[in-house]
């Protein structure tokens, strides 16, 4: 699901930035990104310019975000924070923010 929710921010990622990122094995991130691509529109796509991909008009309504004045008292609570706890605070900020789109 961590992946998922990666995905749904990101909207494209590769199979080494996903083992890096959750700490496992290439063959790991790959068997994860097949059994998500059962239950979401997930692809892959080789080459230059591939990758792992998360359809543009996928939404899921089980994420929640975070509204914008949410999202900017935890950066003002996270300024006064020490630095392992800025870290946990911004796992959540990156997890539960919404996306942000191309301007």
């Amino acid at each position: 699901m961590e992946i998922l929710f990666f995905l749904t921010k990101q909207r494209k990622s590769s199979i080494v930035e996903l083992a890096k990122n959750y700490s496992v094995c290439r063959k790991t991130a790959y068997n994860d990104i097949m059994f998500l691509s059962r239950y979401a529109p997930i692809y892959t796509k080789g080459g230059v310019n591939g990758g792992v991909f998360l359809m543009d008009d996928y939404r899921n309504s089980m994420f929640l975000y975070l509204s914008c004045d949410e999202e900017a008292l935890l950066y003002r609570i996270m300024a006064t924070l020490p630095l392992s706890e800025k870290n946990i605070v911004a796992n959540i900020i990156n997890k539960y923010s919404q996306p942000k789109t191309a301007t």
